[in-house]
């Protein structure tokens, strides 16, 4: 049997599965975010990846869970989000840059 998914609609080959269904899942699904990984006073990489965005300014005051970049990883988008309360004391990477696990990405005080 083959069969090609097209977002919600189903084609396949066979006339006994020619059903197609645009119905949400039953199952409710979870999607989760990367966890904030901190090293001191840096925020780090909790994956391999590139940063595609910065979304702080040095200096700048950020709220615990306000997004401070955006890590493209497995050619999904993760935004990394501030810890705490804090200040963005130095931003430690830049914009097209590809980091590793565990790399200081900014520090915040």
């Amino acid at each position: 049997m083959h069969v090609k998914f097209y977002g919600a609609r189903i084609i396949t080959s066979s006339a006994a599965f020619c059903k197609a269904s645009t119905s949400a899942p039953s199952v409710p699904i979870e999607i989760s975010k990367p966890q904030v990984v901190t090293s001191g006073n840096a925020v780090t990489a909790p994956m391999p990846g590139k940063i595609l965005r910065i979304l702080v300014n040095e200096g700048e005051k950020v709220k615990v869970g306000q997004e401070l970049l955006v890590l493209e990883a497995m050619k999904m988008e993760n935004e990394i989000p501030a810890p705490k309360d804090d200040v963005v004391i130095k931003i430690l990477v830049n914009e097209g840059e590809t980091v590793d696990t565990g790399q200081p990405l900014i520090k915040i005080e």
